[in-house]
């Protein structure tokens, strides 16, 4: 997987998490809400049938109270005229009331008359319930109401009633009535249906506002990237550019010193040859052990600045007597006038590095040198090398006049960018800390992989 997918992937994860954890929690609140409305709906239109039913056998049980005080001749006489009232009242679309005696029998039941004078106290109901029993007990010993399912005059249909009685103990009738309820399971539906989809609208503008954000993100994640890409291919063309520059003033560099030191020791070694065997040729008296001595001087001095051109080139002594020697020698060679204190800290168990690892840090080390003694204006150098396994930790540390980093990295100059992709190209980290006045601190910290050790050793 690339960097950047990976890059997307930790930016999108964290987002999907928190919001399938979002749509869970509110997808559990609001069905909590949705069945809290709902019972409470259903029970507001289930108490309001209660308040109707009672009010309505209330207005009846006046009824009755008033014909009971009426002047009759005969007692069952005002019973029949109070059965006949009671059967002659209705309400809504099917609503009447009946009239059971404490038996169970049948006195009054408008819709039905073939009940009248039956005694039903065992009917049951479509779901096995005794109604005309618990309607007497709700209404002798419980608060009169009570559900069962019965057949609808209207439609002909069992449906769900709520039925409501009262007894009358002067007269030891249950006066009784009841509204069919289906039509409260109906609004409820309604009402649910209502709530799952406002609750689908939610999810669905939740689904649309993530979706906008995750792809708002894949873009920005996009857009980043190309930039980043080219910026880093801009980098890339700078700094080829400036090697190639810096290549050929090395070359230059390196034609100037053959040509003004080498190659000058050289002639002149050659001219005082040549007089030793103009002399010799025509037996003329010279001073020849002279001669003989410049020439041995000017070909030491060859010699030398050969060696200092070839390490320049490459240092030998990495591959002669390893890194910690060869940095020491390195400050040796940089600091042999003794104008700047000098701290060395080696790690004796340092293993034994691959040649692009210690390549890398002897050339951090150097650079860093050439900066100090050309920049820092410092009177001490550190430089500290330990292995804790399995990284080697380098530092060089200076007390000198400091710089921005910031400007320098931004600058023209291509050392510091040159340390930190080597380092970086053998898979380290490098950082650079420094501060006007307060000096600088290079640090790089590169991890040796096991096969690389191995590499090493062989």
């Amino acid at each position: 997987m690339k960097l950047r997918h990976k890059v997307i992937l930790l930016t999108l994860t964290p987002i999907l998490l928190v919001s399938s954890i979002f749509m869970w929690v509110i997808n559990n609140q609001l069905s909590l809400l949705a069945v809290s409305e709902t019972e409470a709906l259903s029970n507001e239109l289930f108490d309001n049938r209660k308040n109707i039913l009672k009010h309505y056998v209330e207005l009846t049980t006046r009824v009755i109270s008033y014909l009971e005080t009426t002047p009759s001749s005969e007692d069952n006489h005002t019973k029949e005229e109070i059965l006949n009232i009671i059967r002659s009242l209705r309400f809504a679309d099917d609503g009447y009331f009946y009239v059971y005696d404490g038996e169970g029998n049948n006195l009054a039941h408008p819709v039905i008359p073939a009940l009248e004078g039956k005694n039903l106290i065992e009917l049951r109901d479509s779901e096995g319930n005794l109604v005309i029993r618990n309607l007497l007990a709700a209404a002798q010993f419980g608060d009169g109401y009570y559900k069962y399912t019965w057949q609808k005059p209207s439609t002909s249909e069992v449906v769900p009633k709520l039925g409501y009685a009262v007894w009358l103990p002067d007269k030891k009738w249950m006066l009784g009535t009841g509204l069919y309820i289906e039509d409260i399971d109906q609004q409820v539906a309604k009402v649910e249906s209502v709530i799952d989809s406002s609750i689908q609208r939610i999810f669905s503008m939740f689904v649309f506002v993530l979706v906008t954000v995750i792809i708002v993100i894949i873009l920005i994640a996009l857009a980043v990237n190309l930039h980043e890409h080219y910026e880093s291919d801009c980098r890339l063309r700078e700094l080829t550019y400036k090697n190639v520059i810096l290549q050929e003033e090395s070359s230059k560099r390196l034609s100037r010193e053959l040509h003004d030191g080498v190659n000058q020791l050289l002639v002149s070694a050659k001219c005082h040859l040549e007089i030793i065997k103009t002399s010799l040729d025509k037996n003329q008296p010279l001073p020849i052990l002279n001669h003989i001595v410049k020439s041995e001087h000017s070909l030491t001095k060859a010699i030398n600045e050969v060696r200092t051109i070839s390490r320049r080139l490459r240092p030998s002594a990495l591959d002669d007597i390893g890194l910690n020697a060869a940095i020491e020698s390195l400050l040796d060679d940089f600091f042999a006038d003794g104008a700047m204190r000098v701290l060395l800290f080696l790690d004796q168990k340092l293993p034994c590095l691959p040649c692009d690892f210690g390549t890398s840090l002897y050339r951090t080390v150097q650079e860093s040198l050439v900066n100090v003694k050309k920049h820092a204006n410092s009177h001490k150098v550190e430089v500290t090398l330990k292995y804790i396994q399995p990284c080697v930790h380098l530092s060089i540390r200076d007390e000198g006049t400091g710089f921005s980093v910031e400007q320098a990295l931004a600058g023209e100059g291509i050392g510091l960018r040159n340390m930190r992709e080597r380092i970086e190209y053998i898979g380290g980290e490098f950082h650079i800390w420094s501060q006007p006045n307060r000096g600088t601190e290079i640090t790089a910290v590169v991890k040796i992989p096991e096969t690389a050790l191995k590499m090493g050793n062989d």
